[in-house]
């Protein structure tokens, strides 16, 4: 019953193997004769349609009532046919790909699929002993082969190739059986048999030209350790065996260079058992040994594949060289990390300079000497954080980058600055990232500027600069996007440096300091921040609008925005108060700065006429901003001075405190009018119609304070003054407005 039943499954199988066959050859056909007829229908041929006999007699019977002239026959015009049938994908066809190599290898499967379910069967039922299956099992592969070489001798190679395919796969599966389930032969024994079967599967390979009997005998031989495995683990005699396989597989490439799919193949088994491996092994010099050797094996390949000009699919073999090295250097890193990382530099560094050599040395072609040199910048750029601290690793990527911008220019070698941009962005990101570069550590360490982190800024800015000088002598239009970037990157780093520099500093003082002080040295901080973004940002927007730079004017303006933003938010108050000197203090010279700024950047967009359209309109927010961060200023100097002065009288004294709130406001009142007044005059005598409108602005906001807020608390003698004041000012500008009235419209 049970051999029935196999029976059965052995004829679904192929059954089903042959529908499968048939529906891909009739889908096949299909597909070319419609192919066909949509072609046909787009040249235009005419259907022909058939006529019945009674319609063809009518058809040759003179018309009676209408006379036959004879006409001139004009032969049609011959129409080219340009129908040219589909050439095949494959290079005999698809039927004979079916009937001739698909259905070989299917019936070679089946073969060894039938005859297992023999054996089984026969097994179970005891009709075989032990001994006899085996040597039943390698005479039927002996055989197979025979008949291989025969079938082959008569020119059938494809019928020829499957029968030997079989016959390998029957002897491996008779040497497995006798060692794993019957134990007839030791472990020894059954490995030199098996080494046996996989030589003979390539030399029968070489033979019938075969790459499925190539990849056959390629997964019985890698397979092998695993089927016998040994009962004490020995990578000595583990890797000992992948290297004499790997050296016959690579010898079959070699002799076969159109089977391109063997050396990744055999590269990928080779690496992924060397990892399997070393995870559980202790002898760290011998994985490395023939981690080295495996490697050497492949780069020795490589480099006689790409002598042969007529090695095709070479993208393939780059992307196995490409494997290669990377699987060498994890493997390393994974061996000696962290242990000996020095160990581990020292192992990139001379990988490094073989490539080195290799690419100079060996005549390879173009496209391997980019490979080799840029395997070799890899392997030197990990050296480098291997042997130093973060900050220099930095430091000598910035001057690797550099070089390599300098020598690709020389020798001109567009990978060697492709891949020195790749540094500058690693180098730039990992200065970014690092924690030291926010949070200098240990902070009592820290000296302002003489540090290593600001080392590493100005180094990496300072190479940034220079790549950028270098590309730009090139005067190539495509290497303009590149320059720009390398100059861009350098001012922005400038930017991050100098806030650090002075965020640490005052992190020193705070620590130093009691609580008391506290307040006092934070105020001072947000105020020197203003200060230095305000230096940075000067320059570059100067400089930016003088060449008509843009990248460096947004810079400039980014920078200037946020120094604006802090002086606007911190300048509301003055700490401590009771240090407060109206005048002289860091907050007037500060916000003085930002006007001063202010109005220059205006007058800078105005004398330059730049290209942006949004900068030229957008002159009068600079105005605004200038008069605005004015206006602030007036007022908080009056009103923390009046602060200190509240501040020191006792609170006791209830009428010296209502006389000075109420001589606050006025002054306030007093002072804001005297603004808006000074903005009217300069408005009037300049022909500005922008300060005019402002300088109305103000009157408007402190009529508003006048009659809501003084009205409401102040004495009678003091809304008196305001009230009078307020007014005389208001009609001397409505004079002045209506005296020179043509004036204003016509400078308006």
């Amino acid at each position: 019953m049970a051999g029935l039943i196999a029976f059965l499954l052995v004829c679904l199988f192929l059954g089903f193997i042959a529908s499968v066959v048939i529906v891909l050859t009739v889908l096949a056909k299909f597909n070319h004769l419609e192919k066909r007829v949509r072609y046909l229908e787009k040249v235009g041929v005419p259907l022909t349609e058939s006529s019945s006999p009674g319609q063809q007699e009518r058809s040759e019977l003179p018309n009676p009532s209408t006379p036959t002239v004879p006409q001139t026959a004009i032969p049609p015009k011959k129409k080219e046919n340009t129908f040219q049938p589909s050439i095949p994908k494959l290079k005999e066809g698809w039927e004979w790909f079916v009937g001739g190599k698909l259905l070989n290898r299917i019936g070679a499967l089946a073969l060894i699929i039938g005859v297992s379910f023999f054996l089984k069967y026969a097994f179970d039922h005891e009709w075989i002993t032990e001994s006899m299956r085996v040597l039943m099992g390698g005479a039927v592969g002996t055989a197979l082969l025979i008949l291989g070489e025969k079938f082959r001798k008569k020119k059938l190679t494809v019928f020829a190739q499957g029968v030997v395919g079989a016959g390998i796969s029957i002897n491996y599966l008779a040497i497995y059986a006798s060692f794993n389930f019957y134990h007839l032969i030791p472990q020894q024994v059954a490995l030199l048999l098996m080494v046996l079967v996989t030589a003979l599967s390539f030399q029968q390979a070489l033979r019938h030209d075969s790459l499925a009997v190539t990849l056959l005998g390629w997964i019985g031989g890698f397979l092998t350790p695993f089927l016998l495995p040994a009962e004490e683990a020995s990578e000595t005699k583990l890797f000992s065996y992948i290297t004499l396989l790997t050296i016959g597989v690579l010898w079959v490439s070699l002799k076969k260079k159109e089977w391109v799919s063997i050396p990744p193949l055999t590269l990928a088994a080779v690496y992924f058992i060397w990892f399997a491996v070393h995870t559980e092994s202790d002898q760290p010099l011998l994985l490395f040994g023939f981690l080295t050797l495996f490697w050497g094996m492949f780069v020795a390949v490589e480099v006689f594949l790409d002598h042969q000009p007529s090695t095709s699919r070479r993208e393939i073999r780059r992307g196995s060289a490409a494997v290669n090295g990377l699987a060498y250097l994890a493997g390393v890193y994974s061996l000696f990390h962290p242990q000996h990382d020095d160990w581990t530099g020292w192992i990139y560094l001379g990988i490094g300079a073989v490539y080195i050599l290799l690419s100079r040395k060996a005549n390879l072609s173009t496209a391997f000497q980019q490979q080799y040199d840029i395997a070799a910048f890899t392997l030197f750029g990990l050296t480098v954080p291997l042997w130093f601290s973060p900050f220099p690793s930095i430091i000598f990527w910035s001057m690797g980058a550099l070089l390599l911008i300098w020598l690709g220019i020389k020798q001109q070698k567009n990978h060697f600055w492709m891949f020195a941009l790749l540094l500058y962005a690693v180098s730039t990101l990992q200065l970014l990232l690092l924690d030291e570069t926010w949070w200098f550590t240990p902070l009592k360490a820290f000296q302002p500027v003489w540090n290593i982190r600001t080392l590493a800024f100005l180094v990496l800015a300072g190479t940034l600069a220079a790549g950028s000088i270098l590309i730009r002598r090139l005067e190539k239009k495509q290497m303009q996007p590149i320059q720009s970037s390398l100059q861009t990157g350098w001012i922005l780093l400038l930017f991050p440096w100098l806030t650090v520099e002075t965020t640490d500093g005052f992190r020193i003082l705070l620590t130093e300091a009691d609580g008391k002080s506290s307040p006092t040295i934070l105020y001072i901080y947000f105020m020197v921040l203003v200060g230095v973004w305000l230096l940075y940002a000067l320059p570059l927007v100067w400089r930016g609008l003088k060449k008509q730079i843009h990248s460096l004017l947004y810079i400039g303006l980014t920078a200037f925005s946020l120094s604006l933003f802090t002086g606007i938010v911190s300048g509301a108050k003055f700490v401590p108060l009771s240090a407060f000197i109206p005048v002289l203090n860091l907050r007037f010279l500060m916000l003085a700065l930002i006007t001063i700024s202010l109005f220059a950047i205006k007058l800078g967009i105005q004398t330059t006429t730049p290209q942006s359209h949004w900068l030229k309109k957008g002159r009068i927010v600079f105005s605004v901003l200038a008069v605005l961060v004015l206006f602030e200023l007036l007022t908080v100097e009056t009103s923390d001075f009046y602060r200190k002065i509240l501040a020191q009288v006792p609170s006791d004294d209830k009428e010296t405190l209502h006389f000075l709130s109420n001589l606050k406001q006025s002054s306030l009142s007093g002072i804001w009018l005297l603004y808006s007044v000074t903005l009217m005059v300069v408005g009037i005598w300049r022909r500005i119609q922008n300060l005019r409108v402002m300088s109305m602005g103000l009157f408007g906001i402190t009529i508003f304070k006048i009659m809501i807020v003084d009205l409401s608390f102040l004495d009678t003698l003091y809304r008196i003054f305001s009230f009078i004041g307020l007014g005389t000012i208001l009609l001397s500008v409505s004079y002045l407005y209506q005296k020179y009235k043509k004036r204003f419209l016509s400078a308006n």
